[in-house]
C-alpha cells in the first residue's frame, strides 16, 4: 500500500504485485482493481493533448506513472533519482496521445513558498519532475513540453530544476537553436530559482557544446 500523495498518508492505494517478478500488475482505488495497462488508456481515443491535472483520477494517473511505470517498469539500474510521491496540491500536467498517457510533468509556478524555507518564494515557473515514457520517446515530445511552457509564459522566464538529463540538455539546444528570442529565457534552477540558484541554459550548453560534453 502506497500513498497517492507526498503530504497526505490517508489517501493509500493498493499495488498488486506479481509474485514472480514483483513488480506492480494492478492497483486498487474507487472499491475495483485496475490493471496497469488498462489505467493508461482513457476512452476518448482521440485525445491527444497536454491536460492538466484536475481531478482524483488524474492525481491517481499521474501516481501511476510516477511510482510504477518510472519506478519499478522503466528505471534505469544507471540512474540512481527516483521521484518522490506528489504532493496533493502540485501542479501538472498529463501528455495524450490517442487516448493513451505519454507521460506527464510537474510544475512550481512562481510566488509558490518554497517547501522548508521561512518567506522564500519560487522566482519563475520551474519544470520539477518530466517523465516520458520509453515507447514515446525521440517522437518530439520533449520539445512540445518547452513549446507549452513557452505558450503559458510567454516573454517570461521558465527553468528546469537540477539535474536536467542529457537528453533534455540536447532538446533544449536544438529548440534554442531554432528559437534564439528565448535564450534569454529558459534557465536551470536549483532552490527558488532566485538570483544565486540559477544559471542561463543557452549559456550553459554552448559551453558544454565547446568542452565538446554534448553534441551541438
Amino acid at each position: 500500500m502506497e500513498a497517492v500523495f507526498r503530504d497526505q498518508e490517508s489517501s493509500r492505494v493498493l499495488h498488486l504485485q506479481c509474485d514472480s517478478c514483483k513488480k506492480s500488475v494492478a492497483l486498487r482505488a474507487g472499491g475495483k482493481w485496475w490493471p496497469l495497462q488498462e489505467s493508461l488508456h482513457c476512452g476518448d481515443s482521440y485525445r491527444s493533448s497536454f491536460k492538466e491535472v484536475a481531478t482524483f483520477g488524474e492525481r491517481l494517473l499521474l501516481h501511476v506513472l510516477n511510482r510504477i511505470i518510472f519506478k519499478e517498469v522503466e528505471h534505469d539500474s544507471g540512474t540512481p533519482a527516483l521521484f518522490l510521491p506528489i504532493p496533493a496540491d502540485e501542479q501538472a500536467k498529463l501528455i495524450w496521445c490517442n487516448g493513451e498517457v505519454v507521460g506527464f510533468y510537474t510544475l512550481k509556478p512562481r510566488g509558490k513558498l518554497y517547501q522548508g524555507a521561512f518567506g522564500e518564494s519560487y522566482a519563475m515557473p520551474i519544470v520539477d519532475l518530466m517523465f516520458i515514457r520509453k515507447k514515446f520517446r525521440q517522437q518530439g515530445y520533449g520539445a512540445k513540453v518547452i513549446e507549452d511552457l513557452a505558450f503559458m509564459f510567454p516573454n517570461q522566464n521558465f527553468g528546469f530544476s537540477h539535474p536536467v538529463s542529457p537528453s533534455l540538455y540536447i532538446v533544449l539546444l536544438r529548440y534554442l537553436q531554432m528559437h534564439p528570442e528565448m535564450h534569454d529565457h529558459i534557465w536551470v534552477t536549483t532552490y527558488t530559482g532566485d538570483e544565486g540558484h540559477r544559471q542561463n541554459i543557452w549559456l550553459l550548453l554552448r559551453h558544454l557544446v565547446r568542452k565538446k560534453e554534448i553534441l551541438s
